[in-house]
Order: C-alpha cells, then structure tokens, then sequence
C-alpha cells in the first residue's frame, strides 16, 4: 500500500499597508507661522527690558518712542497670538504639531495680553497724562509765575545798587565817619533812579498778562490747587509792590522819628517834624510812586505843610529841617524795600513747585523701569 505524499503548503502572501498620510492644511501652516512670529513678537520686548538699566533716555522723544514701541509690539503679540491660537485649535487631536502650536500661541496670547494690560497700558496712561497735562500745567506755571518773580528780582536788586551809592554818604555822615552829601551826590542819584519808574512800569504790564494767563489756568489736580493759588497770590502781590499799594510805610515813619530823635533837638521841634512827616507820608507806595517821592525829596519838590500854628519866623528853619530830613530818609528807605524784595522768597510756594518736579521725576522713573531715565534733562528741556 503506497502512501500519499502531503502536498507542500505555500505561506499566503502577506498584505502590507501603508501608513497613511494626514495633509497638512494652509490653516495648520498659517497658525504655525503666526505662532513662530508672536514668539517672536513677545521675545523682544521681554529681552529688550533685560538690557533696559543699561539705556537712559535723555529726552522725551526717547521715552516717547520706547512707550509706542513698547504698546505696539504689545498689542502685535496680543493679536497674533489670538489669531494663531484661533487657527491652531481646529487641529488639535489630529497631530502633534498643532498642538504645540497651540500651546505656544495660547502662551504668547496670555504673556502679551498680561503684559499689555498690567505693564505697557497703565504706563503709557501715566506718561500721557505727565505729557499731556501736568507738563503743560508746570511750563505755564514756569512761564507765568517762577521765571517772573525770578526775573524781577534783577529790577529790585538794579534800584538798590543805584540807591547804594548816596546811601552809603547817608550813612557814613550820620556816623560822622564822612561829610554830609552834596549837590551832586543827590544829582547822581536822582539820575540813577529816574529810568527805574519806567522799569516797573513794564514790569507792572508784564505781570497783569501773567496773572490774567494763571487765571484761565485749571490744575490737573486738586494736589496742585495750592500751588496755583499760591502763584496767583505772588504774582497780585507783586503787582500791588510796582504799582499799588504795596510798600507800607509804617516802619519807614518810626524810622525817620528816630532819626529826627538822634539830631538832639529841642523837644517841641523834635515833636513838630515827627508830626510833618506822619502827614506828609501816605500809608503806602509803590516801587514807582517810592522812587518819585525820594526824587522829589532830594530835588526839593516833596510836597509837606507846616502847620499854622507854627510862627512864621520859625517857618524857614522848620521848612530846612524837613526838606533835610526827608532827603536823608527817602534814599534809604528806597534801597530797603528793594533790597527786602530782592531777597523776599516764599518758601511754602517754593515747596509746592518743588513737590510737582519730584512728581514729574518719580512718573517718569516709575513708569520707565527698568529704563535709566535722566529726569533732570527731560524736566529742564520741558520747561523752555
């Protein structure tokens, strides 16, 4: 019996196949380009800031430029990260890249919109409000009341030196260190003083425009209301010493009673000259009313009575007495009162102006770190 060979078994072919192939989308490449690009957006503020102390802005255009740059690269991440986020998001679960891609693009999405809002937004805010308001409020304040009362210090103190001359032969005579003026020394003095009347008279013109301008001025805020009202206050007062009634003359009559005392005179002319003096002086003057009435006591035209009571022989002496003594007396109270203006400073207005610089500063420093910012360069070209 024969056996039957076993037929041979071919292996079945086996099937392979091929992986298949997800096609990346033009939304896909477009969100991952956008994603590259806000990175890239979000990167360079961020590694600018840390080289940013070694930067000093010197002007306000460069603080001005580093704030724009600052809030459009801001608002550039913010958008492109939102847009990239958006196009990426379709995409998720599909692969790996958009995934990433989200990741990414959400991170620079909430980086600039944090940064945006909390950093480069208040900041921009605070320098605007600096630039647009307080800076304006302080360079007519400059403009109108502490360059001004700067300025007219120069008038007073030019009054003084003019009047220094004959006050210093005043002075030196009544010591006996030197004789009595003269002629010409009341000559030279009246020469010197004359063209100082036309002198406050401009300035008087100058400061009515710098109060009428303080007085349409508004403060940007209630902390600076002080500071307004102050300048206001100063400028008015300085008016009334070049052309109101700004100079009392209280002290300038004890001090002539002092100097009629100091002659020894016999006690009922002592008492009569005190007496033409307390009538013939106003309550007050001011910087040019002053000046004339020295003029006209040391050129013999100051006005004065005698009372009636006085006999007439006695009249030409008593005249003599009051004609010498107002032209002793009129020349140094002139160069007092300039010489008290001149060196007059209102310490509490200097203060507020003070406060509003350091103001301006800490603004400009807070807001700018880390940026090194040179205050003292930007506060002095703001107010030219």
């Amino acid at each position: 019996m024969s056996e039957n060979p076993t037929p041979s078994q071919t292996p079945a072919p086996t099937t392979t196949t091929a992986p298949s192939t997800v096609k990346v989308t033009g939304l896909e490449r477009t969100g991952t380009g956008l994603t590259v690009l806000g990175v890239v957006a979000a990167a360079v503020p961020l590694l600018y800031l840390l080289f940013a102390s070694n930067i000093t802005l010197n002007t306000s255009d460069q603080v001005q430029g580093v704030l724009t740059w600052g809030l459009v690269l801001s608002i550039l991440g913010v958008v492109v990260g939102l847009v990239a986020t958006g196009l990426n998001i379709p995409g998720l679960g599909k692969r790996l890249g958009p995934g990433v891609s989200t990741v990414f693009s959400g991170a620079t999405l909430l980086t600039m919109a944090l940064f945006l809002f909390v950093t480069v937004l208040p900041r921009v805010s605070a320098v605007s409000n600096l630039n647009n308001k307080i800076v304006p409020f302080a360079k007519s304040l400059n403009t109108n009341c502490n360059d001004p009362l700067d300025a007219i210090k120069n008038d007073y103190q030019k009054t003084q030196i003019d009047s220094n001359t004959l006050v210093g032969i005043i002075n030196g005579a009544l010591q006996g260190a030197n004789p009595a003026p003269t002629t010409a020394d009341f000559t030279q003095f009246v020469t010197a003083v004359t063209p100082d009347i036309a002198l406050f008279q401009k300035d008087t013109t100058n400061f009515t425009g710098y109060l009428a301008n303080l007085n349409k001025l508004t403060s940007p805020d209630s902390k600076y209301d002080k500071l307004l009202a102050g300048c206001k206050a100063d400028i008015a007062s300085t008016i009334a010493f070049t052309s109101g009634n700004g100079i009392p003359t209280a002290d300038f009559i004890t001090n002539v009673g002092q100097l009629i005392d100091a002659q020894k005179l016999p006690a009922d002319v002592t008492a009569l000259l005190k007496g033409i003096v307390a009538s013939a002086v106003p309550a007050s003057y001011n910087a040019g009313s002053l000046i004339q009435a020295a003029i006209d006591a040391d050129t013999g035209k100051f006005t004065f009575t005698v009372p009636s009571a006085v006999p007439a022989a006695e009249v030409p002496a008593v005249t003599t007495a009051a004609i010498g003594t107002f032209a002793l007396s009129f020349p140094v109270f002139v160069a007092t009162a300039m010489g008290q203006a001149s060196t007059t400073t209102d310490i509490p207005l200097q203060t507020e102006g003070d406060q509003l610089k350091q103001d301006i500063r800490d603004t400009l420093t807070n807001n700018l770190a880390p940026f090194t910012v040179d205050t003292d360069a930007i506060i002095n070209a703001a107010s030219k």
